[in-house]
């Protein structure tokens, strides 16, 4: 009788540390797969752009929309390496894969306000019983460019009508790094010009015409950017100027800031049968603001 006491004891000892290296074994609930964790950093954006609603998580082709800025991925997955790919779907923007291409008007011009555009890529080691979180630094692929041209006092009321082409414009970009395809003649603009009347700190007031803040993906290379403007003066002439710009903007979408050009329109007095465009300043802080 007492041997089997001992029995029993011995038995149920054995039973309370089977139960205990069980419990101990395993770290999570999915011994035999992982877990994916992902944090979107925004802290990069430009000061106009502004955060999505929402934006897709991409693990080898799988997608899943989530919302604001830590997410789990919903499916485990098993031990193997794969790749996150994080971007938003912005308006004017269709994605395919990993290209986004902007969308062009009837007349094959780009659409000049797609909405912002980030994405970001890491390649995934992920291993069982693990939950694997990952930072991604979203990067930035839309910038806003403006160009604001002065006028002469008066002129403005000379100016009946006027049409602008910017030409060499990036309509791609990869999603993987976040920068054009800057290979190929690239697409045109239409920035829509507006006459204003700025007020010179104090001084008096003067006319310009400036752009709406255009939102482009970049410029393709080996190909010039240049602006042709068309303006219509009360006079029943037209005036066609074109603009190489290709230096001034080589750097644009270096950097998140929004980048200004400006420059002084010259219409053509009576003697003078062309008008110019001369003195190009390039702004690139961050902070424009045209009233």
């Amino acid at each position: 009788m007492r041997n089997n006491k001992t029995h029993i004891l011995i038995l149920a000892v054995g039973l309370l540390l089977v139960s205990c290296v069980k419990e101990s074994i395993y770290d999570t609930s999915h011994p035999t797969q992982g877990e994916v964790v992902v944090t979107a950093d925004w802290s990069g954006i430009s000061k106009d752009a502004v955060v999505p609603a929402n934006y897709i998580l991409s693990v080898n082709g799988v997608k899943q929309m989530v919302y604001g800025a830590t997410n789990t991925f919903e499916n485990l997955l098993d031990p193997n390496n794969y790749n996150l790919l994080v971007y938003n779907t912005p308006e004017n923007v269709v994605i395919d894969g990993t290209t986004a291409t902007i969308n062009e008007k009837a007349d094959g011009t780009l659409e000049l306000f797609p909405g912002y555009l980030f994405s970001a890529t890491k390649d995934l080691n992920v291993v069982q019983d693990n939950v694997l979180c990952v930072n991604m630094k979203m990067v930035q692929s839309i910038q806003t460019l403006v160009i604001v041209l002065r006028l002469n006092p008066g002129d403005d009321a000379r100016v009946v009508s006027n049409n602008a082409l910017l030409s060499g414009v990036a309509n791609t970009i990869d999603l993987t790094t976040g920068k054009p395809n800057v290979l190929g003649l690239g697409k045109s603009a239409k920035p829509i010009f507006e006459l204003k009347m700025v007020d010179d700190k104090g001084a008096s007031s003067y006319p310009i015409l400036t752009s709406d803040a255009l939102h482009l993906a970049g410029f393709v290379s080996g190909v010039k950017q240049v602006l042709t403007l068309s303006v219509s003066l009360n006079n029943g002439t037209t005036q066609n100027i074109d603009t190489d710009l290709t230096l001034l903007l080589k750097d644009f979408g270096v950097n998140n800031n929004p980048m200004a050009l400006y420059a002084d329109l010259t219409l053509p007095s009576e003697g003078n049968v062309t008008g110019s465009i001369s003195n190009w300043e390039l702004i690139d802080n961050g902070n424009i603001n045209i009233n």
